[in-house]
């Protein structure tokens, strides 16, 4: 198995992740000229798109969430194609396009009329990954790409109190993330929540079979050492890790795209020591 299949968080993190490069210019290094860029915005890896590496699911996400993700007119759908010399080509004399094509025997390539592509390469076919499922897989990467954002996203009581609405299936592909959920829970959470926190220990009981598993009530999570807890948040992860990300975007969308009858948004809570 691939193991990006079932990413750590590390991994979702940093991992191939897409780059928007600004170029500020150019600088001799080495005997030669090399452009110098930086870091515009970052956005989610290809593996997170691929078929290798991903799984397809269901996410049930709140109706208004999902349509307030959707109704965003400017956002990216897809990734942008890469511009090249190798795009099909029309070729007059014939009236017929040609397309770019690669083979074993002529490895540096060349354009082939498309009535000539081979059998088996028009089995090749499918779409690059667009659409509402690219939309909700973006923000589920960029719910986990930011250290302890989820914390302080489910501290901001006005995100919090937002009506979720009627769940709603998302047929979507991803990677298997409890993993990557788990270190977020326990590396970024459960050592800094405090009693004004038991509200998301509760929701965590309600989820099936955590109640009857755990055996407690949400304030004794306070009471656990660390075997107990770190169990607890397996079992969790394990079972769960769909609502807990399918709750944990819909904070993520309401924080970046409500607005009020005056067109603010809403502010987090403060940054966590």
């Amino acid at each position: 198995m691939n193991p990006l299949s079932t990413p750590t968080l590390h991994q979702v993190r940093t991992h191939k992740i897409g780059k928007f490069l600004d170029k500020i210019g150019r600088i001799y290094f080495d005997g030669k000229w090399a452009s110098q860029n930086l870091i515009k915005s970052v956005t989610h890896p290809k593996w997170f798109d691929s078929l290798k590496t991903t799984n397809q699911m269901t996410l049930y996400i709140g109706i208004n969430a999902h349509d307030l993700l959707m109704a965003q007119k400017n956002l990216v759908s897809r990734r942008w194609p890469k511009g090249g010399k190798n795009g099909p080509k029309w070729d007059s004399e014939l009236g017929v396009w040609r397309v770019f094509r690669r083979t074993p025997k002529n490895v540096s390539g060349s354009y082939i009329p498309v009535n000539e592509i081979p059998p088996e390469d028009k089995k090749k076919g499918g779409r690059p990954p667009m659409g509402k499922a690219y939309r909700f897989r973006r923000a589920v990467w960029r719910t986990l790409s930011s250290e302890r954002l989820v914390l302080r996203q489910l501290r901001t009581t006005k995100l919090v109190e937002i009506e979720r609405g009627k769940r709603i299936p998302v047929s979507i592909r991803l990677p298997i993330l409890s993993l990557a959920i788990k270190e977020v829970i326990q590396k970024e959470m459960i050592e800094l929540i405090d009693h004004n926190d038991v509200w998301m220990i509760e929701e965590w009981l309600t989820l099936k079979e955590m109640r009857k598993e755990s055996l407690l009530e949400a304030s004794e999570i306070f009471h656990m050492n660390n075997i107990e807890r770190n169990n607890f948040i397996k079992t969790l992860t394990e079972k769960h890790w769909k609502a807990l990300i399918a709750r944990w975007i819909e904070l993520h969308i309401f924080h970046k795209y409500w607005k009020d009858d005056a067109g603010k948004g809403i502010k987090l809570a403060p940054p966590i020591d």
